[in-house]
């Protein structure tokens, strides 16, 4: 264990001081300050659309940190055969994995803090100084908020685990390639294996379950409705959420220790 807290403490290091993790943060943080200017048209919803806008904003950042930061701690390395230097140590190449993606996570977590925080800050402006009819009751740390930016944070932590995977074997532009089809397939899964659905037991064809099963189901940690219509997002499907994600890790970052056992590095 001591082996990959090690690795991720190093992964997470390197990841941060990459001139690309700086720059997508500070395009983020900017995006969220002038974000309420495209609220302007909303006719009474701009802060509810805000949120929307916000929480999109983050997610796509965290999207762009793992797939850049997974081909580079991991294919660019294989390709560089530094990742040899590692693994001539007392290291497996589970562990490697392992480590390299708890790094990732961590990094990605830091960032998702840091941009809250703005997003927070530029919320909390909204509804007291530019919109005389918004709720100016609501907290600074509004739940609603941070609840939808946590759901965000899981579905790039499923994305991110997809791009570990794949960077095994995928360069950056492919790894991206697969990612958006993967993130996009995970969000129209429901509607688009409903057709293999039987009308009457509702019962789905194996082949199609089996790719319904394999594709994460992204559709569920999206909660765009919630913000817009100010509906409450209740705990316990944020429990539901965390545990489907580590489940799906769990299996994933599995096959993935198998497919690493297979490539070969020299």
């Amino acid at each position: 264990m001591r082996n990959v807290l090690v690795i991720a403490t190093n992964t997470t290091r390197e990841i941060v001081r990459q001139p690309a993790f700086l720059l997508v943060l500070v395009l983020g943080a900017a995006a969220l300050l002038l974000g309420r200017y495209m609220t302007l048209f909303a006719l009474g919803e701009e802060v509810s659309m805000f949120k929307d806008i916000g929480t999109s904003t983050i997610l796509l950042v965290g999207l762009l940190i793992v797939v850049f930061a997974s081909t580079t701690t991991i294919h660019e390395e294989i390709e560089n055969r530094t990742i040899l230097t590692l693994l001539s140590r007392p290291v497996s190449r589970a562990q490697l994995l392992l480590g390299k993606y708890l790094g990732l996570a961590a990094a990605v977590a830091a960032a998702f803090v840091l941009l809250l925080g703005v997003f927070l800050v530029a919320h909390w402006w909204m509804l007291h100084y530019e919109y005389n009819f918004a709720d100016k009751t609501e907290p600074f740390v509004s739940p609603q908020i941070v609840k939808a930016v946590y759901l965000a944070f899981l579905q790039v932590l499923l994305l991110g685990g997809v791009a570990m995977v794949a960077s095994i074997y995928l360069a950056l532009l492919p790894n991206m390639a697969l990612c958006g089809l993967v993130f996009v397939a995970g969000h129209l899964s429901d509607y688009v294996f409903a057709v293999f659905r039987d009308p009457e037991t509702l019962r789905m064809h194996p082949l199609a379950r089996f790719f319904y099963l394999l594709i994460p189901d992204l559709e569920h940690f999206n909660v765009s409705s919630a913000l817009v219509t100010g509906t409450t997002i209740p705990g316990g499907y944020l429990t539901l959420a965390t545990l489907y994600t580590l489940v799906y890790l769990t299996a994933l970052l599995t096959a993935g220790v198998l497919l690493f056992n297979r490539r070969e590095l020299l």
